[in-house]
């Protein structure tokens, strides 16, 4: 069996590659150079990140045909005698042949370096697009390579290449700044990059979103983070036991106190939204006041997870009028508010049935979908916290998936 042991040397040493990989990307050290800087040297370490989610992927298929192919080898060496072959295909399929033996060893040859060349046409497609998306990255979330920012709703027939030559932006950065997981639905709001040096046809428009898409079962769930609390550490463990993913909007001041809270949410895999750094009325802040609080608190969310804020912003007190609308876009943030205020953190100390009932009987059922939940995780009381795991479970029962706002925007 000589192919037989050829190809399971070739996939051992292939998953040890795999594993590799995800060994090189685990390395890493606080670099201490200024913000823009560290952006765009992060270009290896991101696609080292994207390389490991891909190896994952392509060591579960050489796994897969590893596994396959010892049944194969086996099925030939058990049957040499009759010189019958049983040969076990992909996705559970059984087909039994009577061949020769040395027929059935071509056959499984062939086969195994059909499966070869597909994980190896597999592997250059997944390190191509790690590249690429690695290289977007870095312009996207470089200010010294960005001319400005416009908001924009994707019209009936748009690609993102088209709405990109519009915009004078690329269609990778756009997808990356945006946390895009797959193509826009019509309706979606989106935050444009303007490259330095292009010019752009969409004008600055003023926009708030009170909703997500309402074609979808989905709900979101956003915490503003702002003040002291002690409940946060179990509404994680919730949100964990559940594999729910939820926003948190965090202020500066509130994420700089916090490193561990902040590390843990991003381990977690939520997102992050930018509620300012000190929690200021921000209609009665200057266009620069605007610009210094909200790059501060982004600076501080990155140095402390690797993570962004962009593109989301929530208004602090949920206050705003057209002219912080449009500042807030000129850098770079889609103005997020919310469809329903849980009223947790709104007079007296709230019960966990009334926010139970208030998350989940207040809007009809059928007007849910779309639905941007406004929640706060660091008030002193522990309201929501004792109500987490009954909503959750209280809107799986009624069809309803709690999603994060890069979903719930409108992706396809």
């Amino acid at each position: 069996m000589l192919h037989y042991s050829f190809t399971r040397c070739f996939y051992r040493n292939m998953l040890c590659v795999g594993l590799l990989l995800i060994g090189l990307t685990s390395c890493g050290s606080v670099d201490t150079r200024p913000y823009a800087t560290q952006l765009a040297s992060q270009q290896m370490l991101l696609v080292q990140s994207h390389a490991r989610l891909q190896a994952k992927t392509i060591q579960r298929l050489m796994l897969e045909t590893y596994q396959s192919s010892v049944l194969l080898a086996s099925a030939v060496r058990d049957h040499a005698r009759d010189k019958t072959v049983v040969m076990t295909v992909e996705r559970g399929k059984t087909v039994a042949v009577r061949l020769p033996v040395a027929t059935s060893r071509i056959i499984l040859q062939k086969w195994a370096f059909n499966r070869l060349h597909h994980a190896s046409a597999t592997m250059n497609t997944a390190l191509a697009y790690a590249i690429r998306q690695a290289r977007a990255r870095a312009i996207a979330y470089d200010p010294s390579q960005i001319a400005g920012y416009v908001a924009y709703v994707v019209q009936p027939g748009d690609t993102l290449e088209q709405i990109a030559a519009r915009g004078g932006s690329h269609p990778d950065v756009i997808r990356v700044y945006n946390q895009l997981q797959g193509l826009p639905t019509e309706g979606r709001p989106l935050i444009i990059p303007r490259l330095v040096g292009a010019t752009s046809e969409l004008p600055l428009t003023p926009m708030l979103i009170r909703y997500g898409d309402t074609n979808q079962l989905w709900i979101n769930l956003s915490f503003d983070s702002e003040a002291k609390g002690d409940w946060l550490w179990t509404m994680l463990d919730t949100l964990r036991e559940q594999q729910v993913h939820v926003t948190f909007f965090v202020t500066g001041g509130w994420a700089s106190i916090n490193p561990d809270v902040m590390r843990q949410i991003a381990a977690d895999g939520h997102e992050f939204g930018n509620h300012s750094y000190s929690h200021p009325n921000f209609v009665t802040l200057s266009s620069g006041q605007i610009a210094a609080e909200l790059a501060e608190t982004e600076r501080i969310v990155h140095e402390l997870t690797g993570k962004t804020t962009r593109p989301f912003f929530r208004p602090p007190y949920g206050k705003f009028d057209s002219r912080v609308l449009y500042e807030v876009i000129a850098q770079g943030y889609l103005p997020i508010h919310w469809s329903l205020d849980s009223q947790d953190a709104l007079g007296e100390a709230k019960s966990a049935d009334y926010l139970l009932e208030r998350v989940t009987g207040f809007i009809p059922p059928e007007q849910l979908p779309g639905t941007l939940v406004l929640a706060h995780c660091c008030s002193p009381r522990d309201g929501f916290a004792g109500a987490l795991p009954r909503i959750i479970q209280r809107l799986n029962e009624m069809g309803f998936e709690i999603r994060p706002l890069r979903d719930m925007l409108g992706v396809q």
